[in-house]
C-alpha cells in the first residue's frame, strides 16, 4: 500500500501540471509557509507518540495502543498524500515550484519539475520513518524473548541508520526510481519525436499517449534489472533447497533469470518476484526467510511467488491501471462536464469553484483507484496462495500424480498455514493485523482450511477468479470504447485553444 501511496504523489503532480498556463503565479508565501510547516508538524507530532508507546511496551495491553499507533501511521502516510494534493489545488506550491525553478519548470519536459514539486512530501514520508523508529524498536526487543521461545535466531534491532537505509530501498526507491525512469524515457521521446515535428501533447494527444506506452512498456520490461541492485540482492548459492526450487520452476514451465538472496540485515522476511519477460525476471527470498524459517516452509513461499507469474498477476496489474487510465479520460471526462458548481458563485470566485471540482474529481478518483487496487490485489494474493496450497499438496503425491491444479488439501493448507504464521512472527505483524493489499495473515489461514474442507470450494474460487478477468477485460473494452466513441483524445479543431503552451 505505501508504494501505491507514493506513486500517487506523482500522479498528482503530473495531473496539477497539465492544466496550469504559463504565467501562473498565483502562490503566496504565507500559503507555502503552511503548506511546508503542517508536514513539520506531523513528523513531530507521530515522533511523540512514538515515543510515548516504546516506553509503554512492557506494560499491559500494548496491543490496543501499537494499534492505535499502527493506524494513526498509515492515515499520516495518507495525509502526505492529501496535502500534497491540497498544496498544488488549493495552495499554490505548485505555482510556488515553477517559479522558483525559472525557464526549467515551465519545459515541456516533467522530470525536473515532478522530483522538485513532490520533494517535501517524500520527506516528510522519510520523516515518518524516523518517528515510528523508537516504537518500532521497542517492539522488536520485546519480540527477542518470543524468538529465543520458538527456537528461532536472535538478531539485535538495527540502528536508526541502518533502519532508514533498508527503508528508503525496500519503500522509496522501489517505487520512485523506476517512475523518474519511465517520466525521463517520456521526456526524451517528447524530445526525440514531436520536438522536431513542433507538435504539442494536445495537437497529437493521441501521439503522446502513445509515447507514454512505449516508455512505460519499455521500463515495466527492464526495471527489474534496476531495482535487483536497488534491494540489494546477490544470487542465492547452490544447495539442495535451491535445486528444488529450480525443479519447481521447470515443472510448472517457469522460466527466470535468476533465484535472489535478498540481503535486509536481517531486518524483514519476505520475498517477492520481479519481471513480466524472462530474461529480465527475478524470484526474491529475503535472508531472514531462509535463516528462520524450514526448507518446506520456504518452498511454500516460493511457491507463492511462482503462482504469481504463473497467473500472470503482472500482466493483469498492467491491465488494471490501463482501465484506469482509460476511464478517466472517457468516463471520467463525462462526469467532469455533468459536474456542476455553480451555486459556489455565491460565495467564491470560478477559478476557486473550478478548483473545487478538479479537486473532488481527483479525491473521488484516488478512493476509486485505492478500492478497487486493493480489493483486485486481495484476490490476486489469495489466487498464490491457493496456487502455493495446491503446490506443497502436489508434493505429498508420486510423481506421476501432482496437478497444481488439484484441490487444497489438508497437508497443502496446513504447510503454508505454517509459513505465513512463522512470516507474521519473524516481521512482528499480529496476524489479525489487516493489509489493503493482501488481507490479514489470520484470514488468509482461515480461508486455506475453509478450502481444504471441501474440494469444491477451491472449484469455486477458480469459478470467481475467472469472472474476475472476464469482467476486467470487459472493463477495458468498455471504457476504450467510450474514449474512441467521446472522440476525447482526438486533434482540437481549427481556431481551438489548449490553454497551455509548451517552449521547447
Amino acid at each position: 500500500m505505501s508504494r501505491v501511496l507514493l506513486l500517487i504523489l506523482f500522479i498528482l503532480w503530473m495531473a496539477w501540471k497539465q492544466d496550469i498556463p504559463l504565467n501562473a503565479d498565483s502562490w503566496r508565501p504565507a500559503e507555502v509557509g503552511v503548506y511546508l510547516a503542517w508536514y513539520g508538524v506531523l513528523v513531530g507530532a507521530m515522533r511523540l507518540w512514538s515515543r510515548w508507546v516504546s516506553r509503554q511496551i512492557h506494560r499491559g495491553n500494548i496491543s490496543r495502543h501499537l494499534r492505535r499507533f499502527t493506524r494513526a501511521m498509515f492515515f499520516s502516510r495518507v495525509g502526505v498524500v492529501v496535502w500534497l494534493g491540497w498544496g498544488l489545488f488549493g495552495l499554490g506550491w505548485g505555482d510556488f515550484v515553477l517559479d522558483v525553478m525559472g525557464p526549467a519548470g515551465r519545459w515541456s519536459i516533467q522530470t525536473p519539475a515532478a522530483l522538485v514539486g513532490v520533494l517535501p512530501a517524500l520527506l516528510a514520508w522519510a520523516g515518518l520513518w524516523w518517528s515510528q523508529y523508537p516504537a518500532d524498536r521497542a517492539l522488536r526487543e520485546q519480540s527477542l524473548l518470543s524468538a529465543l521461545e520458538n527456537g528461532l535466531p536472535v538478531y539485535s534491532p538495527p540502528g536508526l541508520r541502518s533502519y532508514l537505509k533498508a527503508n528508503l530501498r525496500l519503500q522509496m526507491l522501489f517505487t520512485v526510481v523506476p517512475v523518474v525512469m519511465l517520466l525521463a524515457a517520456h521526456d526524451l521521446l517528447m524530445v526525440a519525436v514531436l520536438e522536431p515535428l513542433r507538435i504539442t501533447p494536445q495537437e497529437r494527444p493521441w501521439l503522446n499517449f502513445g509515447l507514454l506506452l512505449v516508455a512505460s512498456g519499455g521500463i515495466f520490461v527492464i526495471a527489474p534489472e534496476i531495482l535487483r541492485w536497488v534491494l540489494h540482492t546477490q544470487p542465492l548459492a547452490d544447495s539442495p533447497l535451491r535445486r528444488r526450487m529450480e525443479e519447481l520452476c521447470r515443472r510448472h514451465k517457469m522460466r527466470y533469470r535468476d533465484i535472489l538472496l535478498w540481503r535486509t540485515d536481517h531486518n524483514m522476511g519476505n520475498a517477492a518476484v520481479m519481471g513480466v519477460i524472462p530474461r529480465f525476471r527475478y524470484v526474491l527470498l529475503s535472508d531472514l526467510v531462509l535463516q528462520t524459517m524450514t526448507d518446506e516452509q520456504i518452498e511454500a513461499v516460493f511457491a507463492h511467488e511462482l503462482g504469481h507469474v504463473v497467473h500472470r498477476h503482472m500482466l493483469w496489474y498492467l491491465l488494471f491501471v490501463l482501465i484506469f487510465m482509460f476511464a478517466l479520460i472517457g468516463p471520467g471526462q463525462w462526469v467532469e462536464s455533468h459536474l456542476s458548481f455553480q451555486w459556489l458563485g455565491h460565495w467564491v470566485s470560478r477559478d476557486v469553484a473550478q478548483k473545487l471540482v478538479e479537486l473532488v474529481l481527483l479525491v473521488g478518483a484516488g478512493a476509486t483507484f485505492l478500492l478497487s487496487f486493493g480489493y483486485v490485489s486481495r484476490r490476486f494474493e489469495r489466487q498464490a496462495d491457493v496456487f502455493a496450497a495446491r503446490t506443497m499438496q502436489g508434493e505429498a503425491m508420486a510423481p506421476m500424480d501432482r496437478d497444481s491444479r488439484s484441490h487444497v488439501g489438508a497437508h497443502g493448507a496446513r504447510i503454508f498455514q505454517s509459513a505465513l504464521h512463522r512470516v507474521a512472527v519473524i516481521n512482528n505483524i499480529p496476524v489479525a493485523a489487516r493489509s489493503w493489499c493482501h488481507g490479514s495473515i489470520a484470514s488468509r489461514m482461515d480461508y486455506l482450511e475453509n478450502l481444504s474442507q471441501n474440494p469444491q470450494r477451491t472449484w469455486a474460487f477458480d469459478r470467481l477468479m475467472s469472472r474476475l478477468y472476464l469482467a476486467m477485460i470487459l472493463g477495458l473494452i468498455f471504457s476504450l470504447a467510450w474514449v474512441v466513441k467521446a472522440d476525447s483524445l482526438q486533434q482540437p479543431g481549427p481556431g481551438t485553444t489548449t490553454g497551455q503552451e509548451y517552449s521547447w
